[in-house]
């Protein structure tokens, strides 16, 4: 009778050895009959109007099957828990490094350099790059078009597209939340933009920044409901 042990002992990973001599063959080692290759063009703006866009040039290169731009792809959203990123670009990007376009070509090669010979101009338009600037009343409106988002919690009265502080104003509303609950909430807040400090400040004053709001989000509920050992990942 075989006996296995694995308590106290080393167990060598299966794909080690391959892994670290470089053996292995990873989905993009492979390579198919009449396989392509993808390059995108991505945005160098937190937030721009795209004003031309031209792939005449990129789609006139030898070897490229496919160009594609916002146009082609226009009203595709993707998206966790709601639906707010376009599969490309159209008309605005809305932070550095967002997909404004897209090549299929034979290689690597030949995608990069008809991604290069992509014609674009854009127009600057002002960004948003601390919560505490994204919370003021006149900052710039990133998503215009949030209520029609899939995946909206709930309609909000007064559109705004940062969601730390719609969290931060459903901690406040509720004064019945336990300190399990608001250390829950603080969490979800700090991961979803670690650059807000002193959270404890913020939602302390949350009401007197929200005071003109009376929407609370399905997010409450969900806090309300979680069990005393639940995290919020």
């Amino acid at each position: 009778m075989t006996s296995h042990y694995a308590l106290g002992h080393a167990s060598p990973r299966v794909d080690g050895f391959t892994k670290v001599t470089g053996r292995a063959d990873y989905t993009s080692d492979k390579s198919l009959p009449g396989i392509l290759w993808a390059k995108c063009l991505r945005s160098p703006y937190p937030h721009a109007r795209i004003v031309r866009i031209d792939v005449t040039k990129a789609m006139a290169l030898p070897g490229v099957h496919a160009v594609l731009t916002g146009k082609d792809v226009q009203g595709i959203l993707y998206g966790r828990r709601m639906r707010d990123v376009p599969v490309l670009a159209d008309e605005v990007v809305r932070f550095v490094g967002e997909r404004v376009a897209a090549v299929a070509a034979d290689d690597t090669e030949i995608a990069q350099r008809a991604v290069d010979l992509i014609e674009i101009d854009y127009e600057e338009l002002p960004a948003v790059f601390e919560p505490e600037e994204a919370l003021k009343p006149d900052a710039p409106l990133i998503h215009p078009d949030i209520q029609n988002y899939v995946g909206l919690p709930k309609v909000l009265e007064n559109p705004t597209t940062n969601i730390a502080a719609l969290l931060i104003h459903v901690a406040k509303i509720d004064q019945n939340y336990t300190n399990k609950e608001r250390e829950m909430i603080k969490k979800a807040i700090n991961e979803l933009d670690p650059k807000v400090k002193n959270v404890e400040e913020i939602l302390l004053n949350a009401e007197e920044i929200e005071k003109n709001s009376n929407q609370i989000l399905d997010f409450t509920k969900e806090v309300k409901n979680m069990n005393e050992d639940s995290k919020i990942k």
